[in-house]
Protein backbone atom coordinates (compact mmCIF):
# COMPACT_ATOMS: atom_id res chain seq x y z
CA UNK A 1 0.00 0.00 0.00
CA UNK A 2 1.81 3.45 -1.07
CA UNK A 3 1.96 6.21 1.22
CA UNK A 4 1.34 9.28 0.25
CA UNK A 5 4.33 11.72 -0.39
CA UNK A 6 4.99 14.99 1.56
CA UNK A 7 7.87 15.97 -0.54
CA UNK A 8 7.14 20.07 1.06
CA UNK A 9 7.39 18.96 4.59
CA UNK A 10 11.00 17.91 3.02
CA UNK A 11 11.72 20.49 1.49
CA UNK A 12 12.13 22.57 4.71
CA UNK A 13 11.42 20.53 7.56
CA UNK A 14 14.11 17.84 6.47
CA UNK A 15 16.39 20.50 5.90
CA UNK A 16 17.03 20.29 9.88
CA UNK A 17 18.03 16.55 9.79
CA UNK A 18 21.62 16.54 8.83
CA UNK A 19 24.66 18.71 7.99
CA UNK A 20 25.55 21.75 5.52
CA UNK A 21 23.00 23.87 4.05
CA UNK A 22 19.20 23.56 4.56
CA UNK A 23 19.06 23.76 0.66
CA UNK A 24 21.09 21.68 0.11
CA UNK A 25 19.43 18.89 2.53
CA UNK A 26 16.11 20.14 0.79
CA UNK A 27 17.29 19.15 -2.37
CA UNK A 28 18.34 15.89 -1.48
CA UNK A 29 15.05 15.08 0.18
CA UNK A 30 13.88 15.73 -3.18
CA UNK A 31 15.97 13.24 -5.09
CA UNK A 32 15.44 10.61 -2.99
CA UNK A 33 11.42 11.43 -3.43
CA UNK A 34 12.07 10.89 -7.18
CA UNK A 35 13.82 8.02 -7.15
CA UNK A 36 11.37 6.19 -4.70
CA UNK A 37 9.07 7.51 -6.69
CA UNK A 38 10.29 5.23 -9.65
CA UNK A 39 10.11 2.05 -7.85
CA UNK A 40 6.90 2.38 -7.01
CA UNK A 41 7.18 2.28 -3.68
CA UNK A 42 6.27 4.41 -0.22
CA UNK A 43 7.57 7.77 0.41
CA UNK A 44 9.58 7.94 3.54
CA UNK A 45 8.45 5.02 5.58
CA UNK A 46 8.49 3.97 8.99
CA UNK A 47 11.29 1.81 10.02
CA UNK A 48 10.57 -1.56 10.03
CA UNK A 49 12.20 -4.64 10.21
CA UNK A 50 13.25 -5.60 6.70
CA UNK A 51 14.95 -2.40 6.53
CA UNK A 52 18.44 -1.29 7.14
CA UNK A 53 19.32 1.06 10.01
CA UNK A 54 21.71 2.97 8.63
CA UNK A 55 20.57 1.84 5.23
CA UNK A 56 24.12 0.60 4.30
CA UNK A 57 26.60 3.32 4.92
CA UNK A 58 29.80 1.78 6.88
CA UNK A 59 31.33 5.07 7.56
CA UNK A 60 31.90 8.39 6.03
CA UNK A 61 33.28 7.55 2.88
CA UNK A 62 31.77 4.02 2.23
CA UNK A 63 28.56 2.28 1.56
CA UNK A 64 27.78 -1.43 1.32
CA UNK A 65 24.40 -2.72 -0.30
CA UNK A 66 22.52 -4.02 2.22
CA UNK A 67 20.87 -6.33 -0.52
CA UNK A 68 23.48 -6.81 -3.28
CA UNK A 69 26.37 -6.15 -1.12
CA UNK A 70 28.69 -3.93 -3.44
CA UNK A 71 30.53 -1.45 -2.25
CA UNK A 72 30.84 2.51 -3.34
CA UNK A 73 33.42 4.35 -1.73
CA UNK A 74 34.43 7.98 -2.48
CA UNK A 75 36.68 11.31 -1.21
CA UNK A 76 35.83 14.16 0.06
CA UNK A 77 34.30 16.72 -0.64
CA UNK A 78 31.59 14.53 -1.08
CA UNK A 79 29.35 13.42 1.60
CA UNK A 80 25.91 10.66 1.41
CA UNK A 81 24.29 12.92 4.73
CA UNK A 82 21.33 11.13 5.80
CA UNK A 83 20.34 9.71 2.28
CA UNK A 84 20.60 6.06 2.40
CA UNK A 85 17.69 3.53 2.33
CA UNK A 86 17.36 -0.04 1.74
CA UNK A 87 13.83 -0.96 0.81
CA UNK A 88 13.55 -4.88 0.84
CA UNK A 89 12.46 -5.67 -2.83
CA UNK A 90 12.16 -1.39 -3.89
CA UNK A 91 16.18 -1.77 -3.70
CA UNK A 92 19.49 0.18 -1.86
CA UNK A 93 19.15 3.90 -2.47
CA UNK A 94 22.52 6.21 -1.56
CA UNK A 95 22.80 9.84 -2.64
CA UNK A 96 26.20 11.82 -2.68
CA UNK A 97 26.12 15.66 -2.88
CA UNK A 98 28.88 18.36 -1.99
CA UNK A 99 28.44 21.27 -0.44
CA UNK A 100 29.75 23.73 -2.45
CA UNK A 101 27.65 22.20 -5.67
CA UNK A 102 24.04 22.16 -6.66
CA UNK A 103 24.65 18.38 -8.56
CA UNK A 104 24.09 15.10 -6.60
CA UNK A 105 24.92 11.63 -7.82
CA UNK A 106 22.98 9.07 -7.04
CA UNK A 107 22.87 5.38 -6.62
CA UNK A 108 20.07 2.68 -7.02
CA UNK A 109 20.93 -1.02 -6.74
CA UNK A 110 18.28 -3.17 -7.67
CA UNK A 111 16.63 -6.26 -9.09
CA UNK A 112 15.31 -5.78 -12.40
CA UNK A 113 13.91 -8.62 -15.29
CA UNK A 114 15.47 -6.03 -17.67
CA UNK A 115 18.61 -5.66 -19.92
CA UNK A 116 21.05 -2.91 -18.72
CA UNK A 117 19.69 -1.14 -22.48
CA UNK A 118 16.11 -1.65 -21.60
CA UNK A 119 16.42 -0.64 -18.48
CA UNK A 120 18.23 3.04 -19.44
CA UNK A 121 14.96 3.33 -21.71
CA UNK A 122 12.50 2.94 -18.58
CA UNK A 123 14.82 5.26 -16.13
CA UNK A 124 15.28 7.98 -19.21
CA UNK A 125 11.16 7.87 -19.05
CA UNK A 126 10.95 8.30 -15.30
CA UNK A 127 13.40 11.43 -15.39
CA UNK A 128 11.17 13.25 -18.54
CA UNK A 129 8.28 12.91 -16.01
CA UNK A 130 7.06 16.49 -15.07
CA UNK A 131 9.67 18.83 -16.68
CA UNK A 132 10.27 20.82 -19.64
CA UNK A 133 12.69 18.85 -21.33
CA UNK A 134 14.04 20.25 -24.25
CA UNK A 135 16.19 17.67 -25.66
CA UNK A 136 17.45 14.23 -25.46
CA UNK A 137 21.02 15.09 -26.11
CA UNK A 138 22.16 11.19 -26.05
CA UNK A 139 21.20 7.77 -25.73
CA UNK A 140 23.51 4.39 -26.01
CA UNK A 141 21.52 1.56 -24.93
CA UNK A 142 24.00 -0.73 -26.55
CA UNK A 143 27.17 0.12 -24.61
CA UNK A 144 29.01 -1.88 -22.32
CA UNK A 145 27.86 0.77 -19.73
CA UNK A 146 23.95 2.00 -21.21
CA UNK A 147 24.06 5.96 -21.28
CA UNK A 148 22.21 8.64 -21.99
CA UNK A 149 21.96 12.69 -21.02
CA UNK A 150 18.92 14.48 -20.57
CA UNK A 151 18.74 18.51 -20.87
CA UNK A 152 15.61 20.53 -18.70
CA UNK A 153 15.08 23.40 -17.58
CA UNK A 154 14.33 24.22 -13.89
CA UNK A 155 13.27 27.38 -11.65
CA UNK A 156 15.62 26.30 -8.68
CA UNK A 157 18.84 27.01 -10.72
CA UNK A 158 18.16 27.16 -14.85
CA UNK A 159 19.11 24.61 -17.33
CA UNK A 160 20.21 21.48 -16.12
CA UNK A 161 21.45 18.42 -17.48
CA UNK A 162 20.63 14.60 -15.69
CA UNK A 163 23.43 12.09 -17.01
CA UNK A 164 22.34 8.30 -16.46
CA UNK A 165 24.15 5.00 -16.52
CA UNK A 166 23.22 1.38 -16.09
CA UNK A 167 26.02 -1.02 -14.66
CA UNK A 168 26.23 -4.57 -14.05
CA UNK A 169 27.41 -5.75 -10.27
CA UNK A 170 27.89 -8.99 -8.83
CA UNK A 171 24.61 -10.10 -7.63
CA UNK A 172 22.52 -12.27 -10.01
CA UNK A 173 19.86 -10.21 -11.52
CA UNK A 174 20.99 -7.19 -9.73
CA UNK A 175 21.62 -3.52 -11.55
CA UNK A 176 23.22 -0.49 -10.77
CA UNK A 177 21.85 3.11 -12.25
CA UNK A 178 24.03 5.90 -11.21
CA UNK A 179 22.57 9.02 -12.20
CA UNK A 180 24.20 12.50 -11.99
CA UNK A 181 22.44 15.85 -11.72
CA UNK A 182 22.52 19.49 -11.79
CA UNK A 183 23.31 23.01 -12.94
CA UNK A 184 24.82 22.04 -16.97
CA UNK A 185 28.14 23.56 -16.13
CA UNK A 186 28.67 22.32 -12.61
CA UNK A 187 27.48 18.56 -13.80
CA UNK A 188 30.48 18.75 -16.63
CA UNK A 189 32.99 19.33 -13.82
CA UNK A 190 31.42 16.79 -11.59
CA UNK A 191 31.30 14.07 -13.83
CA UNK A 192 35.20 14.21 -14.09
CA UNK A 193 35.44 14.24 -10.75
CA UNK A 194 33.35 11.33 -10.09
CA UNK A 195 35.57 9.43 -12.60
CA UNK A 196 38.50 9.94 -10.09
CA UNK A 197 37.14 9.97 -6.87
CA UNK A 198 33.82 7.70 -6.41
CA UNK A 199 34.85 3.70 -6.77
CA UNK A 200 32.51 0.26 -6.81
CA UNK A 201 34.80 -1.89 -5.06
CA UNK A 202 37.73 -0.37 -5.38
CA UNK A 203 37.97 0.61 -8.66
CA UNK A 204 36.64 4.07 -10.73
CA UNK A 205 33.37 2.72 -12.58
CA UNK A 206 31.14 5.96 -13.34
CA UNK A 207 31.79 6.56 -17.08
CA UNK A 208 30.54 10.01 -16.76
CA UNK A 209 30.69 10.60 -21.07
CA UNK A 210 29.02 13.92 -21.34
CA UNK A 211 27.72 14.52 -25.23
CA UNK A 212 28.98 16.98 -27.22
CA UNK A 213 26.47 19.40 -27.13
CA UNK A 214 26.52 19.55 -23.38
CA UNK A 215 30.53 19.84 -23.09
CA UNK A 216 30.72 22.81 -26.26
CA UNK A 217 27.49 24.48 -24.63
CA UNK A 218 24.92 24.06 -27.80
CA UNK A 219 22.73 22.44 -25.81
CA UNK A 220 18.61 23.75 -26.14
CA UNK A 221 17.83 23.43 -22.43
CA UNK A 222 16.61 26.84 -21.96
CA UNK A 223 12.66 25.30 -21.54
CA UNK A 224 9.57 26.02 -23.17
CA UNK A 225 7.19 28.49 -20.93
CA UNK A 226 6.39 26.40 -17.81
CA UNK A 227 2.73 25.24 -17.87
CA UNK A 228 -0.28 26.46 -16.17
CA UNK A 229 -2.03 23.28 -15.88
CA UNK A 230 -1.49 19.01 -15.40
CA UNK A 231 -3.94 17.00 -16.35
CA UNK A 232 -3.72 12.94 -14.72
CA UNK A 233 -4.08 10.16 -17.02
CA UNK A 234 -4.23 8.03 -14.04
CA UNK A 235 -6.74 9.72 -11.68
CA UNK A 236 -8.19 11.52 -14.35
CA UNK A 237 -7.81 14.71 -12.47
CA UNK A 238 -6.91 18.24 -13.87
CA UNK A 239 -4.98 20.61 -11.90
CA UNK A 240 -4.64 23.95 -12.62
CA UNK A 241 -2.59 27.47 -11.42
CA UNK A 242 -2.11 31.54 -11.78
CA UNK A 243 0.31 33.49 -11.28
CA UNK A 244 2.39 33.57 -9.00
CA UNK A 245 2.68 30.34 -8.78
CA UNK A 246 4.32 27.92 -11.55
CA UNK A 247 5.53 24.16 -11.31
CA UNK A 248 8.35 22.96 -9.99
CA UNK A 249 8.59 19.91 -10.21
CA UNK A 250 6.42 16.52 -11.05
CA UNK A 251 6.31 12.56 -11.15
CA UNK A 252 4.56 9.56 -11.45
CA UNK A 253 4.24 5.99 -11.20
CA UNK A 254 1.65 3.48 -11.09
CA UNK A 255 -0.38 4.46 -8.38
CA UNK A 256 0.97 7.91 -7.79
CA UNK A 257 0.95 11.18 -9.57
CA UNK A 258 3.00 13.55 -7.60
CA UNK A 259 3.16 17.65 -8.41
CA UNK A 260 4.88 20.09 -6.74
CA UNK A 261 4.05 24.02 -6.82
CA UNK A 262 6.53 26.95 -6.48
CA UNK A 263 5.00 30.55 -5.08
CA UNK A 264 7.45 33.39 -6.74
CA UNK A 265 10.28 30.85 -7.28
CA UNK A 266 10.80 30.51 -3.75
CA UNK A 267 12.17 27.91 -1.84
CA UNK A 268 10.44 28.20 1.39
CA UNK A 269 6.54 28.72 -0.62
CA UNK A 270 5.34 25.44 -2.02
CA UNK A 271 2.11 23.60 -2.54
CA UNK A 272 2.41 19.70 -2.97
CA UNK A 273 -0.24 18.00 -4.63
CA UNK A 274 -0.17 14.07 -4.51
CA UNK A 275 -2.48 11.22 -5.90
CA UNK A 276 -2.23 7.88 -4.47
CA UNK A 277 -4.24 4.77 -5.18
CA UNK A 278 -4.84 3.36 -1.83
CA UNK A 279 -7.74 1.42 0.05
CA UNK A 280 -7.31 4.20 3.27
CA UNK A 281 -9.70 6.56 4.50
CA UNK A 282 -8.71 9.95 4.58
CA UNK A 283 -8.87 10.19 8.25
CA UNK A 284 -6.75 7.37 8.19
CA UNK A 285 -4.32 8.63 5.68
CA UNK A 286 -3.75 12.07 7.73
CA UNK A 287 -3.07 9.96 10.77
CA UNK A 288 -0.34 8.05 9.17
CA UNK A 289 0.83 10.71 7.30
CA UNK A 290 1.26 12.76 10.56
CA UNK A 291 3.06 10.44 12.40
CA UNK A 292 5.54 9.36 9.52
CA UNK A 293 6.15 13.79 8.96
CA UNK A 294 6.55 14.39 12.92
CA UNK A 295 8.66 11.54 13.45
CA UNK A 296 11.10 12.60 10.30
CA UNK A 297 11.14 16.19 9.94
CA UNK A 298 13.21 17.79 12.89
CA UNK A 299 11.61 20.37 14.82
CA UNK A 300 8.10 19.93 13.89
CA UNK A 301 5.29 20.08 16.47
CA UNK A 302 1.68 19.16 15.62
CA UNK A 303 -0.25 22.52 16.34
CA UNK A 304 -4.35 21.87 15.31
CA UNK A 305 -5.50 18.89 13.42
CA UNK A 306 -9.15 18.26 12.37
CA UNK A 307 -9.61 14.64 11.28
CA UNK A 308 -13.01 14.50 11.19
CA UNK A 309 -13.69 17.20 9.06
CA UNK A 310 -15.00 16.66 5.48
CA UNK A 311 -11.34 17.06 4.64
CA UNK A 312 -9.53 16.18 7.28
CA UNK A 313 -6.90 18.23 7.95
CA UNK A 314 -3.47 19.36 10.25
CA UNK A 315 -1.60 22.32 10.95
CA UNK A 316 2.29 22.11 12.21
CA UNK A 317 5.13 24.16 12.81
CA UNK A 318 8.66 23.52 11.57
CA UNK A 319 12.00 25.69 11.65
CA UNK A 320 12.28 26.83 8.52
CA UNK A 321 15.44 27.96 6.74
CA UNK A 322 14.72 31.49 7.24
CA UNK A 323 13.05 30.96 10.57
CA UNK A 324 10.23 29.34 11.67
CA UNK A 325 7.66 27.87 8.98
CA UNK A 326 3.74 26.36 9.25
CA UNK A 327 2.66 23.89 6.99
CA UNK A 328 -0.81 22.34 6.39
CA UNK A 329 -1.90 19.18 5.51
CA UNK A 330 -4.84 18.24 4.21
CA UNK A 331 -6.72 14.75 2.59
CA UNK A 332 -8.99 14.60 0.02
CA UNK A 333 -10.94 11.73 -1.39
CA UNK A 334 -10.79 11.18 -5.27
CA UNK A 335 -12.80 8.05 -5.31
CA UNK A 336 -13.92 6.25 -2.30
CA UNK A 337 -11.96 3.43 -1.26
CA UNK A 338 -9.94 3.89 -4.13
CA UNK A 339 -8.07 6.58 -4.80
CA UNK A 340 -6.66 9.98 -2.06
CA UNK A 341 -5.05 13.57 -3.10
CA UNK A 342 -3.04 15.00 -0.30
CA UNK A 343 -2.40 18.78 -0.50
CA UNK A 344 0.76 20.36 1.21
CA UNK A 345 0.47 24.01 2.15
CA UNK A 346 4.10 25.73 3.21
CA UNK A 347 5.80 28.26 3.82
CA UNK A 348 8.31 30.43 6.58
CA UNK A 349 5.48 31.58 9.04
CA UNK A 350 6.17 35.27 8.16
CA UNK A 351 4.92 34.56 4.96
CA UNK A 352 2.56 31.78 5.46
CA UNK A 353 -1.22 33.62 5.39
CA UNK A 354 -0.50 35.39 1.95
CA UNK A 355 1.18 31.80 0.85
CA UNK A 356 -1.69 29.74 1.50
CA UNK A 357 -4.63 32.56 0.49
CA UNK A 358 -3.05 32.57 -2.72
CA UNK A 359 -3.00 29.37 -2.64
CA UNK A 360 -6.77 29.14 -2.41
CA UNK A 361 -7.52 31.59 -5.04
CA UNK A 362 -5.27 30.28 -7.45
CA UNK A 363 -4.89 26.33 -7.45
CA UNK A 364 -7.78 24.73 -8.85
CA UNK A 365 -8.51 20.86 -9.43
CA UNK A 366 -11.12 20.70 -12.47
CA UNK A 367 -11.87 24.05 -12.46
CA UNK A 368 -12.88 24.45 -8.83
CA UNK A 369 -11.37 25.64 -5.23
CA UNK A 370 -10.27 23.21 -3.61
CA UNK A 371 -7.54 23.87 -0.96
CA UNK A 372 -8.48 23.89 2.19
CA UNK A 373 -5.01 25.92 4.20
CA UNK A 374 -7.04 26.11 7.35
CA UNK A 375 -7.49 24.24 10.47
CA UNK A 376 -11.37 24.59 12.22
CA UNK A 377 -13.77 27.32 11.48
CA UNK A 378 -11.32 28.83 8.89
CA UNK A 379 -11.37 25.67 6.99
CA UNK A 380 -15.60 25.37 6.03
CA UNK A 381 -16.48 27.60 3.71
CA UNK A 382 -13.58 25.00 1.21
CA UNK A 383 -13.38 22.33 3.23
CA UNK A 384 -15.99 19.77 0.81
CA UNK A 385 -14.88 16.75 -0.26
CA UNK A 386 -13.30 16.65 -4.01
CA UNK A 387 -16.06 14.90 -6.63
CA UNK A 388 -18.93 15.95 -3.64
CA UNK A 389 -22.17 17.87 -4.73
CA UNK A 390 -20.88 20.28 -1.85
CA UNK A 391 -17.34 20.96 -4.04
CA UNK A 392 -19.41 21.16 -7.56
Amino acid sequence: MRSTVFGGIGGLGAARAGTGSARRLARLTRVLLVLLAATMVPVWPSPVGAQDDDGGLVDDTTYRSPQFGYEITWEEPWDAGPTALSLGDAGDFLVLSRPDSEVTVSFTGLTSLRKPGDELAAQVEQAREGRSVTELASEDPDADVPTATIAYSTTEYGPGVTLIEVHRVAAPGALLVVTIEGPIEEVVTAAAEARETIALEGEPFVAGVLPGSVLDGSINADGPPPVDQYESEEFGFQLAWGAPWRQRSGSTSTGYDNRVLTYEDSDDALVTVTATATENGAEDELEALLENILENTAGAELVASDPDANVPTAEIAFNGQGGPGRATIEVHVLEEGESLLTVIVEALETRFEDVSASARDAVTLDGERFIVAAVGPEALPVASPVGSPEAD
